[in-house]
């Protein structure tokens, strides 16, 4: 609307931005350059311009789990641009930095957070695939980059959800008691023998009910 100001933050900006980046990055084999230049800068025009507008100008998501989250639309997109746009820089350092940041914020001293077992495990999904493609980009060990409490959340996951594996306590905003995404294996994957192993085959045998998470 002309003359507003208003904005529903980044939210489909960010889900469209890592798409196009990783079906880019897949099936470049097929791509004309023409269909590459467009896809680059569809990414920045459509995608991170928007993010990086309200990354700024929005102060309370670099305190909650949205900003974290915001910067996995960043670092994906950001590592297709700088191959073919040298002047990106230090673009994607900066947003893995704001990522850690927000996530330091984010996670509690204790491996918790203030929403609950649900969205920590929907953030961490979020978070990792940023934090993956980095870590492989610049060959690091990938939980060099977990937040500081990461080790904690184990005693997390633990308790809220001790009766029965797999899934959660409806604390929060959770939408479902049932844990979502990738996180439970990622981490099963990067930390053996752990409270993360031991459900993971709760959280990859069993058929998720449906809910607007599916689509993670």
């Amino acid at each position: 609307m002309r003359g507003s100001n208003w904005d529903q933050r980044f939210f489909v900006e960010e889900e469209m931005t890592p798409a196009v980046a990783l079906m880019a990055d897949w099936l470049d084999f097929i791509l004309t350059d023409l269909a590459r230049d467009l896809t680059r800068q569809a990414i920045w025009d459509k995608g991170l311009a928007t993010i990086e507008r309200d990354m700024m100008k929005w102060e309370y998501v670099h305190h909650m789990n949205q900003g974290p989250w915001f910067c996995r639309a960043r670092i994906l997109g950001g590592l297709f641009l700088e191959k073919s746009w040298p002047r990106v820089g230090t673009y994607v350092d900066r947003s893995l930095r704001e990522m850690r940041e927000g996530m330091d914020n984010y996670v509690l001293a204790d491996g918790g957070t203030d929403e609950g077992l649900g969205y920590w495990s929907l953030t961490m999904h979020m978070i990792l695939q940023g934090l993956l493609a980095y870590a492989r980009d610049r060959s690091l060990d990938v939980r060099s980059l977990l937040p500081k409490h990461q080790l904690q959340s184990e005693n997390f996951l633990s308790v809220m959800s001790a009766m029965r594996p797999g899934k959660v306590l409806m604390d929060g905003d959770n939408s479902t008691d049932y844990l979502i995404g990738d996180t439970i294996p990622v981490l099963a994957s990067l930390f053996p023998g752990s409270a993360f192993e031991k459900i993971v085959a709760e959280c990859l045998l069993r058929e998720r009910p449906f809910t607007y998470f599916n689509h993670y």
